[in-house]
């Protein structure tokens, strides 16, 4: 266990961690600023919105009014220009996590698995050394801390776990190994682009994509790591990443994961002038206390976290119920017909004495009406707020019911909540399956 920990407590030149936090925070500066320079999409996502979708155990998280939003979007990409910059680094890097996560956490509907990874990388950087190289806190000659091994190989760690448990889900999806996952989602993508292609060759197209992707996400993270291997695991990581950004409308993911190709350099590519100027053995057999925990709650908490749909009855891939952190990218093509629910006014004695629809267009923007499909337990709590705006307007006894359908890869839409299910009545728990969501089996 001792060599263990000196192994990993060992210093290294801090090249590759530095590298890579300029890469990575180029994409987290791309982020921040289509929220407000160029695509201006946080006034979508944030400013024009009359509701918010909200995690499990986060219902906590509450907006700022818009006027300190807008100036949160330009703190986030100052924040950004200086962790790329390397300035100010032990200050920038915590607020950067926070500031990114607060962005995220606001509303499920805009939930991506590869905006969790950010979060995950960001934390990361609070606790690596990132700017012992190539940084204006280097140039301004501060005693600078070279980075432990593990500072290194926790992020190769996370890019590992992302890649293998993408695998590991697809196993929990017929779909894909029938090829019919990858059909529809590059006939959709071709579709989108007003590009034609034949039959022959889309299901060509679709035969590669998912086995390939198979197998390269199941073994891909732990080839990179044998050195003799480097250079055709590259090829294959960004033939990979490069045929992504075509087929699947992924946004930046596939440049931060090309990005993360540096975490895995062999030694002998990036060596440094002056790799024995720093008493390295002061810290080479010690490991912080508080390091231990991070490294044991962090590690725990990746490997566990995406196993805990096991748990639950259905199919995550239906029910959603255990989907958030799982790994899920690109299972399937979905639609969702999410336009309305619809409510029954009752008299004194409970009986039905008119109906109205609720049109979701009233108060939902596009990616929040396929929240809707995507994590069902949203379906609730779009109810709670239809029944207080009711309530508002001088409706005390109705139920609200809901009129969602969801199709995936070609099949006819079925509804992901029977259509008699009273919302206001049921109650949503993120342990366990809630029985007013329906499993596929049942919708038959």
């Amino acid at each position: 266990m001792k060599n263990i920990i000196a192994k990993i407590a060992t210093p290294n030149n801090g090249i590759k961690l530095s590298i890579f936090r300029i890469l990575f925070g180029l994409i987290i500066f791309w982020e921040f600023g289509q929220l407000c320079l160029w695509r201006n999409i946080g006034e979508y996502k944030y400013i024009n919105t009359v509701i918010h979708f909200k995690f499990p155990f986060f219902s906590w998280v509450k907006q700022l009014p818009d006027e300190l939003m807008n100036l949160l979007f330009l703190f986030g990409v100052l924040l950004s220009v200086l962790f790329i910059l390397g300035a100010f680094y032990k200050y920038v890097a915590p607020f950067l996590f926070l500031v990114y996560s607060y962005l995220v956490m606001i509303d499920i509907s805009y939930w991506n698995n590869h905006y969790y990874f950010y979060m995950l990388i960001l934390f990361l950087f609070i606790f690596a050394n990132a700017n012992y190289r190539l940084s204006i806190d280097n140039k301004r000659k501060q005693e600078l801390t070279p980075p432990q091994n593990w500072n290194l190989w926790i992020m190769c760690f996370t890019v590992i776990i992302v890649l293998f448990y993408g695998a590991i889900s697809k196993f929990n999806n017929p779909d894909w190994f029938s090829g019919l996952a990858c059909y529809h989602l590059i006939s959709n993508r071709f579709a989108q682009l007003e590009i034609i292609i034949s039959e022959d060759t889309l299901n060509t197209l679709s035969f590669i994509t998912t086995w390939f992707g198979f197998f390269f996400d199941l073994t891909i993270g732990f080839v990179l790591l044998r050195p003799k291997w480097f250079i055709p695991a590259v090829i294959a990581y960004l033939g990979f990443n490069i045929s992504n950004m075509f087929l699947f409308h992924i946004g930046s993911f596939p440049f931060a994961m090309i990005g993360t190709l540096i975490l895995f350099l062999p030694d002998k590519y990036t060596s440094w002038k002056n790799d024995t100027e720093n008493n390295q053995e002061t810290d080479r057999h010690y490991l912080r206390q508080r390091h231990k925990i991070i490294l044991i709650v962090f590690i725990a908490s990746q490997i566990l976290i995406p196993l805990r749909h096991f748990f639950i009855d259905g199919n995550v891939l239906w029910t959603g119920e255990g989907k958030l952190g799982s790994w899920h990218m690109m299972s399937a093509s979905v639609d969702i017909n999410a336009n309305s629910f619809y409510m029954e006014i009752y008299d004194k004695d409970n009986k039905v004495v008119g109906h109205e629809i609720i049109e979701t267009d009233l108060y939902l923007n596009k990616d929040q009406k396929r929240t809707l499909g995507k994590f069902p337990f949203t379906i609730k709590q779009f109810s709670t707020f239809a029944s207080k705006e009711l309530e508002i307007d001088g409706y005390d006894n109705f139920g609200i019911f809901p009129d969602i359908f969801i199709g995936r890869n070609g099949r006819k839409p079925k509804p992901i909540v029977g259509r008699q299910t009273d919302l206001r009545k049921v109650r949503y728990t993120p342990y366990q399956h809630n029985d007013w969501i329906l499993l596929y089996a049942d919708t038959e």
